[in-house]
């Protein structure tokens, strides 16, 4: 049986939602001068990337399996339906702690976190390779349990990485 969840429209009739297609995202990416859709985070921002992917008939050797690399990048081709030719890159990266630690992880080798469970595949080269306009869509999950001072200084540190990239442009 199918697993895919719809909103309800009869149970929050103040707040519908309307479903987004490939032709507004477009129109919506060109008009705001973005080529790249990039995300970076856990499992949860992974069934993201992959389901804003499938909307766009995106989603050909994109794997949730354990033991394939998630990290996936494709181009969207926008024709026909804007004025002028036009594509944009939507790509995920896994990366459980938004953390750079050194050492690129294979699956089932994760490579960071406090007893080495999670998954920090790189992502700032890939973002900082970029030369046109991203949108970033980040999260770390709760893979911090109650370590809240290493959460801050983590994030603290990737706002860093993102405002050096912002200073070499």
């Amino acid at each position: 049986s199918p697993t895919t969840y719809r909103w309800d429209e009869t149970v929050w009739t103040t707040c519908p939602v309307v479903v987004a297609t490939k032709d507004e995202l477009c129109t919506q990416m060109n008009r705001l001068r973005l080529d790249k859709i990039l995300f970076v985070g856990d499992h949860t921002t992974m069934s993201q990337a992959i389901a804003l992917a499938s909307l766009l008939g995106q989603n050909e050797d994109v794997s949730l399996d354990p033991n394939v690399v998630p990290n996936f990048s494709k181009n969207v081709d926008c024709s026909p339906g804007t004025p002028s030719a036009f594509s944009f890159q939507l790509s995920y990266v896994r990366n459980d702690r938004l953390e750079e630690p050194g050492t690129t992880p294979s699956p089932g080798n994760p490579n960071c976190g406090i007893s080495n469970e999670q998954y920090c595949y790189p992502w700032s080269v890939d973002y900082a390779a970029h030369s046109g306009r991203t949108l970033l869509i980040v999260n770390t999950g709760y893979h911090w349990a109650d370590d809240w001072e290493g959460y801050i200084a983590n994030f603290q540190n990737f706002v860093g990485k993102i405002d050096d990239v912002a200073a070499n442009d």
